[in-house]
């Protein structure tokens, strides 16, 4: 049973009878979604947005992005385990210590260790 593809009006045979693909190729079926425009709500304003991007998209803008990023609700209270100092981070990043300075001593302690 041969079916028309909707973005390049291609005729097309699916692999089975019960096949529930739509578009001839993976480009057409990219060019669809490209063209079809999603609606979402901005997790850091609440403004209503529109992208052709992507649906993971949560953020209307690069602004609102780093807002979100730099905010306070973003940072987690970790303790840096050379000084058992209170510090903030941001979540997204991997900060195991408060300081360049307490980073060096860990790794000059792991190098003692090694040596032994």
């Amino acid at each position: 049973m041969a079916r028309s593809c909707p973005v390049c009006e291609t005729a097309f045979t699916p692999a089975t009878a019960k096949c529930r693909q739509v578009y001839c190729s993976p480009t057409c079926a990219e060019a669809h979604r490209k063209q079809t425009p999603l609606h979402g709500n901005c997790v850091a304003c609440g403004q209503e947005f529109t992208t052709n991007a992507s649906a993971r998209r949560s953020y209307c803008s690069a602004e609102c992005r780093h807002t979100a990023r730099t905010s306070e609700d973003a940072l987690d209270e970790r303790v840096c385990p050379v000084c058992d100092v209170t510090f903030q981070a941001p979540r997204t990043v991997r900060q195991y210590y408060c300081s360049p300075s307490c980073r060096r001593a860990a790794d000059r302690q792991r190098g003692q260790e090694h040596d032994e």
